[in-house]
């Protein structure tokens, strides 16, 4: 039997039973998993009682100038978004009990004179030295994402008219290049982002800034980690002039160069599916399977991979290119190194950590909610970037304090994290339950909360009249969608009319 219960009823249960002290712990923890995560504008968030204490210490320790309120602000906001999973403003001011009004965190956002790029750069350094990554071997991966919006987007900075590679469509979004540092699991977070803009710098130039803003901070990088997107001439010429090495996935249009031994001046231009169709006698065939433990061979073959080092005509060079193929699927894919040495075992265990950027764009997403976050200018959106990017930093330090807490057992998961945030919240509560005076204050607070929810009414429908003809002399004006901005003086009803 399936029940459809209503959350702010809930909530009014809560209330009650928080002002007759009766605590039942296990009612409480279900409360707060249907109540908190993943709330839309028609579910009310489960508040938050206090902000979580590692969020308040690594934004207090950050060595930026921040004052007391933008402090204030930046915790509870990112408290909300690893409790809540939003960056729905007014999901925002309804997690804290309206504290912070939605104007206020919209004035926040767009005006108050605070740039993304140098807190994120802030707390890269100093997860850096938190974690004492200057001087290790790094791996940075290259991806860029979408941020989609709706149709009435043109005046949100920076998003255009894109084509989704994932949904195989065009699409209103904004495109965001990230740089994403990758140690072991457990060390992995975002060091920085661009944001792609029509007529301006290719992806991949966009691409080799974070690179270099990357080798500032003293990263020793070992290998950079890329998708076919990437994988292009003037980008693959920027790492060989920083000599840093590379793994990409090279598109199976590319033609590479054979040279004849017994002919050195003449050369066979294959494409690179060819080229492994047909010879295959030349390449070097390897099958790889997975393993348990170290001293467990793998008796299941999940790879076939064939290796050889050619000359790509459409990057100007001699590379190594690995086919791999799952046997799984039948499915196929084209790398390729400028590391000649390389066994395509190397290969494909380097470019698996690849998965863990794609990992955080769907964390952005799903559990931070950034495409919720509807802020129109740019820097409100460079906040917003930095947020998400700021929360990915610190789910990555709280696994590696796990690790060092205890090093024996298994990495915890992401949605792990999430829960040990939920239940630091709800102790919080449970803490206010002993203290009657502020018990009194919040359950009152809540409760007008919920009243002013509870009141909320459906604005009237307007029926539509007539203005006038075009035989009126003089004619009515009309207004078009693009005559409309935001210095044009329109009444509410022909507002409504031309929406």
């Amino acid at each position: 039997m399936a029940f459809v219960i209503r959350r702010d009823a809930l909530q009014v249960d809560l209330v009650k039973f928080l002002v007759n002290k009766t605590v039942d712990l296990h009612k409480l923890l279900w409360l707060m998993h249907t109540n908190s995560h993943r709330a839309t504008d028609m579910q009310l968030p489960f508040p938050l009682f206090a902000p979580l204490s590692y969020v308040k210490n690594c934004i207090e320790q950050l060595d930026c100038q921040l004052s007391k309120p933008q402090i204030k602000n930046f915790i509870y906001i990112v408290s909300i978004m690893i409790v809540c999973g939003t960056m729905c403003l007014s999901t925002i001011s309804l997690a804290i009990c309206n504290k912070i009004s939605v104007s206020a965190l919209s004035h926040f956002f767009s005006y108050s004179c605070l740039c993304g790029r140098s807190l994120m750069s802030s707390a890269v350094r100093w997860a850096i030295a938190l974690m004492g990554l200057t001087g290790v071997s790094i791996r940075l991966a290259i991806d860029d994402t979408l941020k989609h919006h709706s149709n009435g987007c043109r005046t949100i900075h920076s998003v255009y008219w894109l084509f989704d590679h994932v949904l195989g469509k065009c699409c209103n979004a904004k495109c965001i290049v990230f740089a994403y540092l990758i140690v072991n699991e457990h060390i992995r977070f975002p060091v920085g982002w661009r944001v792609y803009r029509q007529g301006g710098p290719s992806k991949w130039k966009l691409a080799l800034e974070l690179i270099d803003e990357a080798i500032s901070y003293d990263l020793k990088i070992s290998v950079v980690l890329f998708d076919s997107w990437f994988c292009v001439k003037g980008f693959i010429k920027g790492l060989e002039k920083r000599r840093l090495r590379f793994i990409g996935d090279l598109k199976s249009s590319n033609t590479v160069e054979y040279r004849v031994q017994e002919a050195p001046k003449n050369t066979i231009s294959l494409k690179i599916c060819q080229l492994f169709n047909y010879g295959q006698h030349l390449c070097k065939e390897v099958w790889l399977g997975l393993k348990s433990n170290e001293k467990e061979q793998p008796i299941r073959v999940l790879y076939t991979t064939y290796s050889i080092v050619t000359y790509v005509a459409a990057l100007g060079g001699k590379y190594l290119v690995v086919k791999s193929t799952d046997q799984r699927t039948g499915k196929f894919k084209f790398l390729i190194t400028n590391e000649l040495s390389w066994e395509a075992s190397k290969v494909l265990e380097e470019y698996s950590y690849r998965w863990m950027i794609e990992e955080f764009f769907g964390n952005a997403k799903g559990l931070c909610g950034l495409e919720e976050a509807c802020i129109r200018s740019e820097q409100g959106g460079a906040l917003a970037l930095f947020l998400v990017s700021f929360v990915d930093l610190l789910v990555s330090i709280q696994l590696w304090k796990s690790i060092h807490k205890c090093p024996a057992g298994k990495l915890p998961t992401v949605s792990a994290i999430i829960a040990s945030a939920t239940e630091e919240n709800l102790r919080h509560l449970l803490a206010l339950i002993q203290q009657p005076e502020k018990l009194e204050e919040w359950v009152s607070v809540w409760l007008q909360v919920l009243q002013k929810k509870k009141n909320e009414m459906r604005r009237e429908r307007r029926s539509l009249a007539t203005i006038g003809t075009k035989n009126d002399n003089p004619p009515p004006t009309c207004l078009s969608g693009d005559d409309i901005s935001p210095s044009t003086d329109l009444s509410a009803t022909k507002k409504e009319l031309l929406l």
